[in-house]
């Protein structure tokens, strides 16, 4: 992969420069915008590394203009900045960006974003390919329909050839004086004979509508030769003046055809499979009445609702173990811990919101009915503590979780367009979030609001009054998610 690096710091574009070479990429450097839109278009470039905020020309108008200009292959931009607010990433987004890194950056994180936005790269060519396949084969079909060359015959009653329009040699069938009293089925044994028998087979239902006046069709096929035809029986009635003329018959050579129609179909079913493959991503990340709203390209996705549980919990240690252990094994755990709290998530019918590095985020009566969530989401803390002492038991390690969980109004919404984001705001989250952050390792820290709607079904104690950042003093419930089941 060819990386474009945009950074007007020399220290910063060469320690970026340098990261990149050890991980065995193709690396560019360049100091400003112009320079930058100069290298893609003379390098095959694939992905752009650019700085935020540069002289002249900064990353998010380049962004948009590498948008707007390099469209005949899709190149992948991650965007280094200090920012981290909101309302920045927002205008990054909608500029183009699809990735953003903080800065100082790790090299792991930095060739982990880079490997998603090789795999996006793939499926964005794969997805141009076969379109591009399936406008080339339906082309050639409208091409090729009109080319073919036909067969015609006219028949006695009793099938037999009385004449051709010429093309009888052309098939390699017979000559014009080995033609009389011959059956049609006689002559086409010896070149096609899996044809010549159905042409046999279907003669006596077309006889019977041809004396009534009327056209008779049918597609075969010659297995052995691979060769598909199309053939029309046509009665001829007074219009020809001919002692004993029936019917006229048209065969037509539609191998061509037949092969475009199943390389168009093989296309199709191509570019379904990746239209399947992106619903399946998309509900993923979003719920399903969202992801619909999103592809009806309302401007803006937003909802209130009145009523909801979140979850926040963070894995205790992850961070200290992450600094001695190598990334693969790390993924892995992680991905098997997240994976577990997946499966959770549905069996107690609520739904994931999203990882934030080792925390995760889970609501509760938002998209998935559920008219008991705060004993739910109380259930799955509990259990999401039992499946961290299971990975302890399997890996060898020493984790623990940390779950805070309040219920009330929450606004949802999705923010961004190229790399949009479903997400949650309101004093729900924040006092979910702070519950989590002033709990205790292996408990369960609720507010006044959780333990009244799920106190009757769970062993909890209270812990008094605690004062919350930006809150202010909240009554606060603890539950031992190592006991309780």
């Amino acid at each position: 992969m060819h990386i474009l690096v945009v950074d007007d710091s020399p220290t910063i574009r060469a320690i970026t420069e340098s990261s990149l070479s050890e991980l065995n990429y193709s690396v560019t450097a360049v100091e400003d915008a112009p320079e930058a839109l100069n290298a893609l278009e003379n390098l095959p470039i694939q992905l752009v590394i650019l700085d935020w905020m540069m002289p002249g020309m900064d990353g998010i108008e380049l962004a948009s203009i590498i948008r707007k200009k390099f469209t005949e292959r899709y190149i992948y931009i991650i965007m280094l900045t200090a920012r981290d607010g909101m309302n920045d990433m927002v205008e990054g987004l909608e500029s183009g960006v699809d990735d953003f890194m903080i800065k100082p950056f790790d090299k792991r994180e930095l060739n982990a974003r880079i490997q998603i936005g090789r795999r996006i790269i793939e499926l964005e060519n794969k997805l141009r390919d076969s379109l591009q396949q399936m406008n080339q084969s339906e082309h050639e079909w409208s091409a090729t329909t009109e080319a073919i060359p036909q067969l015609i015959c006219l028949l006695d009653a009793e099938g037999n050839v009385m004449r051709t329009n010429g093309t009888l040699s052309g098939w390699q069938l017979a000559r014009e004086d080995e033609l009389n009293g011959r059956k049609l089925h006689n002559l086409l044994r010896r070149i096609f004979p899996e044809f010549a028998k159905q042409i046999r087979q279907h003669w006596q239902e077309a006889h019977n509508l041809l004396q009534k006046g009327r056209n008779y069709n049918f597609e075969g096929i010659d297995e052995q030769t691979a060769r598909y035809f199309y053939v029309q029986y046509e009665p001829i009635g007074n219009r020809i003046i001919e002692e004993r003329s029936f019917a006229a018959i048209s065969i037509q050579d539609i191998t061509d055809q037949k092969q475009l129609e199943l390389d168009l179909l093989s296309a199709k079913q191509t570019i379904e499979a990746e239209h399947n493959k992106s619903e399946k991503l998309l509900l993923n990340i979003l719920p399903k009445r969202i992801a619909e709203r999103l592809k009806n390209n309302e401007a803006t996705i937003a909802e209130s609702v009145n009523e909801v549980s979140v979850l926040f919990a963070d894995i205790v240690g992850f961070t200290e173990l992450s600094r001695n252990t190598p990334p693969h094994k790390l993924v892995a755990l992680l991905n098997t811990i997240f994976t577990r709290f997946d499966q959770l998530a549905i069996h107690h019918d609520l739904e994931k919101i999203k990882t934030i590095g080792d925390a995760y985020l889970v609501v509760g009566g938002l998209s998935v009915p559920n008219t008991n969530h705060v004993e739910s989401i109380v259930q799955m803390g509990i259990d999401m503590n039992h499946a961290i002492h299971n990975v302890n038991e399997k890996w060898g390690h020493n984790l623990s979780i940390r779950i805070g969980i309040d219920c009330g109004p929450v606004v949802a919404g999705v923010i961004g367009r190229n790399k949009f984001i479903y997400d949650l705001w309101g004093d729900t989250v924040n006092t979910a979030s702070r519950m989590e952050s002033s709990g205790l390792e292996g408990y369960l820290q609720v507010t006044d609001a959780v333990y009244k709607k799920s106190n009757s079904n769970f062993n909890f104690e209270e812990r008094g009054d605690i004062q919350v950042k930006g809150i202010g003093a909240i009554k606060t419930y603890l539950l031992d998610s190592r006991r309780d089941k």
